[in-house]
């Protein structure tokens, strides 16, 4: 077996060449999902921030009922529409 060196630069610009290729070839194959924004789904530190809360305090409320998640393989995400709602409770003091 051979061994063949190339360059980091020349690697780099080779990969980046096949990226944009597959990219190109792939874009008209491919329909871009329309997300709406209640249907946009957030991350648990994006909540976190949207309530100032900590993760655990995430995690009661979960466990309560009182904000739900989906869980999606080991990822935890939060409706968008779900986090309104939940806002707009705490905001009328529950």
């Amino acid at each position: 077996m051979e061994m063949v060196v190339i360059p980091k630069a020349d690697l780099q610009t080779m990969i980046k060449n096949a990226v944009i290729e597959a990219m190109i070839t792939s874009s008209s194959q491919v329909e871009v999902a329309k997300v709406e924004p209640e249907n946009e789904l957030l991350t648990r530190k994006q909540v976190q921030r949207i309530f100032n809360v900590s993760l655990p305090t995430l995690t009661r409320w979960v466990d309560k009922n009182i904000l739900p998640c989906l869980r999606i393989n080991r990822c935890i995400r939060y409706r968008a529409s779900d986090v309104q709602k939940a806002l707009q409770l705490k905001k009328g003091g529950v």
